[in-house]
């Protein structure tokens, strides 16, 4: 499954928390997904924001954020968190009441553009981490294997075709002994051998 897939199952599973919304639950989102789909954070960031603070140098260009990456946002003073599904801020799963995607009370997907809303949330940059080491794993995609076509050497030496059943004129000349046993019918004639068989003719 690819890690937008991951978030609509999850979506599908969980539409509320607990019952009851997922608005104002973006870092306990986080923690799930990194909890079912890689590694959760050691210790728990209690907020979005202090999982921002405890998640290393953010990078400020979110249009180069890769897939599994976490988008953190200034929020009041619990901030705010999302989860880049397709790379590059296009589609950001998350819990928010600002949704562009629906997929139930309160989570969905927005892009980070969109959830910015021209810097009145703003944008502090993204990270691999969630918190100090809570991370998403990426499942490597393989081609199918192909079997390859099964070759096999020429031989070396190949078996000669069966001869063909000598006509009767042939098998007459053969037992007669005017041609030799294994002579070409169909070989050209050369003045040599046809003197030869006209010579062995003469006995006959």
């Amino acid at each position: 499954m690819t890690l937008d897939e991951k978030a609509r199952a999850f979506a599908k599973l969980h539409p509320k928390h607990n019952g009851e919304t997922w608005h104002l639950w973006c870092a306990s989102l986080m923690y799930r997904m990194c909890a079912a789909y890689g590694a959760g954070p050691i210790p728990i960031p209690a907020s979005a924001q202090m999982a921002g603070d405890w998640a290393g140098k953010l990078n400020p260009y979110y249009t180069v954020a890769p897939i599994g990456a976490f988008h953190y946002w200034t929020w009041g003073t619990d901030g705010h968190v999302g989860l880049d599904t397709k790379g590059k801020g296009t589609d950001v799963f998350m819990a928010s009441s600002f949704i562009r995607e629906s997929l139930g009370d309160g989570i969905g997907f927005q892009s980070v553009a969109g959830y910015s809303r021209n810097g009145a949330f703003p944008y502090r940059g993204w990270s691999m981490n969630y918190g100090k080491n809570g991370k998403i794993t990426q499942e490597v995609v393989m081609a199918t294997p192909t079997t390859p076509p099964v070759l096999t050497k020429p031989a070396i030496n190949p078996p000669k075709p069966p001869a063909a059943k000598p006509n009767v004129a042939a098998q007459w000349a053969l037992d007669n002994k005017i041609v030799d046993a294994g002579f070409d019918p169909n070989a050209p004639i050369t003045w040599n051998s046809l003197l030869w068989t006209l010579y062995r003719a003469r006995k006959v």
